[in-house]
């Protein structure tokens, strides 16, 4: 979350929409989409071609390529612009930039002006666009802005005129133009025949629908607000779990005069968002700010581990950000323990620098991911333990660089996060909040995506890891910029905020044998806190947390040298523990231990380790902070 950023709040029937620009693979490949597709290819590459040309302001030949692969739809994108002069300069920077080496400098230099003014024109028309502007305009225009816009941006650049204000315009533009084609989102019932003639329980699920689609009249139109109904169809999409409300007749004796349904608070609608605005010109927008907006700065480990059931050999599952793509495979422990084997890599979509994982109060194993730009995305199994099937990618409102996650004793996820200026952030599946109140479930549900507000911690912080004692408390650790040490946990179960009085306690300073850069911790068979840090220099430390208060072992150092680290603890009675790492030429290490305390009486250090084993890595290198195709943006109703 960026200085001064407002998360979303809670809301009754209606959402701060978070948004994710992700390419759903549900759609059928029709000749629309396809031709959809390239353009957005083009836009992509054309923004990253515009960067090379930084590098090189005489190659122009990339994007020059880009446009003469794109160019047919390209051209017949800007024939369906209303707007003249729009579609006119459009039309004269497609054909003008792929001869713009045989223009003479001063008209080299003129042209590169003139596809400036054409991307500013394209602004100012997004920006005028009002409550009573057609939308599908205002779409075009948006096509419009960023089939020019890297265009105009590698002209300047050729002839060495700056793009600073250039870049700056796009950036807003795009701004402007997701928040005018925002979708309208809310929770539909499923079946206005369900409506009861008394008050009683209807089921929804959360739907939005785009600007293509008009505005549905509300079912049974009542004193209290109604019934909103979607129906299938183009345009629209849905949440695919289900929402438990309560419908109110407004007459109790004249039932039949209409209706007000009322569901939980909070559902976060950003699966349907992304899907119902497929193939539109706010997909585009995601894109472009992705590519031209800067990196959130440092961030935390991309490898990541959870184990979806404590049961013995069950198997680890393991995550990897790899900057323009994502990683899952698996580490199956065996009887002899000291050697779980390894499935290898799988790639999966979502292109995140960092990532973390756990499990839900079913089982179903839960990812979180933080972009190049610091998006925050998650998704989770459909079913426990298949790591086949997963949810669509949903965002979450704000901006971090580092992210952690433990359960609660309740069931529900918390998760921890740093941003770049060094706040600390929490927040936490609602319980039961997947029903309204007055039809929860007894006992309720940690909710499938509906979270409460983010709330800002005390203190400053680089990076936080988290884990969940045997005792149900959740233990906080994080490392500030200074590499210094700290720690907090619960006091109580299940107090998610540790803002309240007395529900945390206070920030304790851990000491270390040196500056600290990362951190990672889990628990060992004995339901102790290991902690596990890395030094500016790459070397792994150990300390164990000895119970409650400040009693701590030694600090031991592991051999080895790893730029990034995870630990997890296998299932069951067998108890190891398992750390994977990635060195900084981007090789990928494993190395287990059974935890136990050894040494003469007093002496209280970790055990030993075995050696590390080489793993299969995807990786030539760190993960680079490269462009991705996720972009975090908070669009207010």
């Amino acid at each position: 979350m960026t200085a001064g950023a407002k998360p979303a709040g809670r809301f009754r029937r209606r959402v701060a929409i978070c948004v994710a620009a992700l390419v759903s693979t549900s759609l059928a490949a029709t000749p629309a989409n396809a031709q959809f597709d390239i353009l957005l290819t083009f836009v992509s590459k054309g923004y990253d071609a515009y960067k090379l040309i930084q590098n090189k302001p005489s190659d122009l030949s990339v994007l020059q390529a880009l446009i003469t692969q794109s160019k047919a739809q390209i051209i017949a994108e800007i024939d369906g612009i209303t707007a003249a002069t729009i579609a006119s300069c459009a039309q004269t920077a497609v054909d003008t930039f792929q001869i713009i080496d045989q223009l003479s400098p001063d008209n080299q230099q003129a042209f590169a002006i003139s596809a400036d003014q054409c991307v500013n024109d394209a602004q100012a028309q997004i920006a005028a666009a009002g409550p009573a502007t057609d939308k599908r305009a205002v779409d075009k225009m948006g096509f419009a802005l960023n089939l020019v816009g890297p265009i105009a941006l590698a002209a300047k650049v050729h002839v060495g005129l700056p793009t600073d204000t250039l870049r700056l315009h796009i950036l807003q533009a795009n701004q402007q133009l997701i928040s005018k084609l925002a979708p309208t989102c809310d929770v539909s019932i499923d079946n206005p025949d369900d409506l009861p003639t008394f008050s009683g329980t209807v089921t929804g699920h959360g739907a939005c629908y785009n600007f293509t689609v008009p505005t549905p009249a509300r079912v049974e139109v009542g004193e209290r607000g109604g019934v909103f109904y979607l129906p299938h169809g183009p345009g629209r999409a849905f949440l695919y779990w289900p929402l438990l409300g309560k419908a109110y007749p407004d007459d109790d004796l004249l039932w039949w005069r209409g209706h007000t349904a009322f569901f939980a608070r909070g559902v976060d609608f950003s699966i349907a968002a992304a899907e119902a605005m497929q193939g539109t010109s706010w997909q585009i927008a995601h894109v472009a700010l992705d590519r031209l907006e800067p990196d959130s700065g440092p961030v935390a480990s991309p490898v990541a581990m959870t184990m979806y059931a404590n049961i013995i050999y069950k198997p680890m599952d393991a995550f990897l950000a790899g900057g323009s793509s994502s990683y899952q495979g698996t580490l199956n422990p065996v009887p002899s323990g000291p050697n779980p084997s390894f499935s290898g890599w799988k790639g999966e979509d979502g292109a995140f620098v960092s990532m973390a994982a756990g499990a839900n109060a079913d089982g179903r194993v839960e990812t979180f991911g933080i972009s190049r730009i610091g998006g925050i995305y998650h998704r989770w199994e459909l079913s426990p333990g298949d790591g086949s099937r997963w949810s669509g990618m949903a965002q979450m409102d704000g901006q971090l660089n580092s992210i952690a996650v433990a359960r609660n004793h309740n069931g529900t996820l918390q998760v921890f996060g740093t941003n770049q200026f060094g706040n600390i952030f929490t927040r936490n599946q609602v319980l039961g909040g997947d029903q309204e109140a007055s039809v929860q479930r007894n006992p309720p549900l940690p909710a499938t995506d509906t979270w409460t507000p983010w709330k800002q911690l005390d203190g400053a912080l680089a990076q936080v890891a988290a884990v969940t004692g045997t005792d149900g408390l959740i233990h906080l650790l994080g490392v500030n910029s200074a590499g210094q040490l700290f720690h907090r946990q619960q006091n109580t179960r299940d107090a998610t905020d540790p803002t309240a009085s007395g529900a945390w306690s206070g920030w304790t300073q851990i000491d270390v044998p040196a500056p600290m850069r990362a951190i990672a911790a889990t628990l060992d068979l004995g339901g102790r806190v290991n902690i596990f840090c890395l030094t500016r220099d790459d070397r792994i430390f150990q300390r164990v947390k000895l119970g409650s208060g400040n009693l701590y072992t030694g600090w031991a150092q592991i051999p080895g040298s790893l730029h990034n680290i995870a630990a997890m603890k296998q299932g069951g009675g067998a108890g190891m523990l398992v750390l994977m790492g990635i060195a900084a030429d981007g090789r990928m290490y494993r190395a287990t231990s059974y935890g136990l305390l050894t040494g003469a009486p007093g002496s209280n250090m970790p055990g030993p380790w075995n050696a590390w084993a080489s793993l299969p890595s995807p990786l030539r290198r760190l993960p680079p902070i490269n462009p991705v195709v996720l972009h975090p943006v908070l669009v207010q109703p």
